[in-house]
């Protein structure tokens, strides 16, 4: 894969890791483990937990 320093999420996996989706939950958290070391960029709104 290629280097890299950032990654651009959209808020809605976030959302589904903070909430313990079980459809999403546990690629999101391999997903974390993988790129630990990237800074994470999103859409820069603001979300909450209602989402």
């Amino acid at each position: 894969m290629t280097e890299f320093k950032k990654v651009f999420i959209d808020t809605a996996p976030i959302i589904y890791y903070l909430q313990n989706s079980e459809l999403y939950y546990d690629n999101m958290k391999a997903f974390w483990k993988e790129y630990n070391e990237c800074d994470y960029v999103t859409s820069g709104r603001v979300a909450s937990i209602i989402e």
